[in-house]
């Protein structure tokens, strides 16, 4: 099945216009104003024989058979595009984020191909931001980091994906490789269930305040997790509880309210 799974990624990604597609999952500040701040890109893809395949299935797929590369190549340069046409429109539009494998960082040439895609497209560095994760921060070599650093010189900005699971990517912090970091969904889940959890996010928001970090709290769901966050002075967030991932088109009329709301 594996097998099956990497050959049908590889042709989609050969017509990735096809199969391939984003979804958007809003990120709002989290006190009475509900306004939104950001937003994560997420890939989706439906094969006309496998039908809807899981991001749980054909990522690690992907990350094993190196497809990992062209598909976070497809994904920057769709929403670079992407982003170029809500600015032709004249929208207001909040950074976007995405995720990039740490294989894609080690390969020559990715990080300089993705800072030139934004350059071309014109469209203004700070409204991209990478996603990595803080496992996949730990396994950076020092390459790769200096690829990161070029990187955050060219005004895009780095936010670490589930923070809170290792200690070592601490010294990243400490050295502001990162803008922004987010709580893993898995300490959210135990708010009003575990101290440990709820001490730990505590501590997140306590060292993003200090370090002038944006701090998201990843998978609110529920009401008394969100109440919780605000009480614990957590400011921003995304989660099923405050909306789904998105199609194109419903973000874009998001935006469009957005933009009517900013003016």
């Amino acid at each position: 099945m594996h097998t099956a799974i990497a050959d049908a990624l590889r042709d989609s990604l050969a017509t990735p216009s096809q199969w391939l597609r984003m979804v958007f999952q809003p990120q709002y500040a989290l006190d009475d104003s509900r306004r939104l701040i950001g937003t994560e890109a997420l890939v989706r893809w439906r094969h006309p024989r496998l039908g809807e395949v899981s991001p749980a299935e054909f990522i690690p797929i992907a990350e094993m058979t190196n497809l990992i590369v062209d598909l976070d190549r497809f994904v920057y340069r769709r929403i670079v595009a992407l982003i170029q046409a809500w600015q032709a429109c004249a929208l207001n539009f909040p950074p976007i984020s995405i995720n990039i494998s740490p294989l894609s960082f080690c390969i020559p040439g990715f990080i300089d191909g993705l800072i030139q895609s934004v350059e071309d497209a014109g469209i203004p560095h700070h409204s991209l931001i990478v996603e990595i994760t803080e496992r996949a921060l730990l396994e950076i070599n020092p390459v790769s980091l200096a690829r990161m650093e070029s990187m955050k010189q060219a005004g895009i900005k780095i936010s670490v994906d589930d923070f809170g699971i290792g200690y070592s990517s601490f010294s990243y912090v400490k050295h502001r490789i990162p803008s922004e970091i987010k709580i893993d969904r898995s300490f959210i889940s135990g708010i009003g269930r575990t101290y440990e959890d709820e001490a730990i996010i505590r501590s997140i928001v306590t060292l993003g305040d200090s370090l002038n970090l944006k701090v998201i709290a990843e998978g609110i769901e529920t009401q008394c997790q969100l109440d919780w966050l605000r009480a614990s002075g957590c400011q921003f967030g995304q989660g099923y509880l405050l909306a789904f991932p998105l199609e194109f088109d419903d973000y874009t009329r998001l935006l469009s309210n957005y933009h009517h709301a900013k003016n």
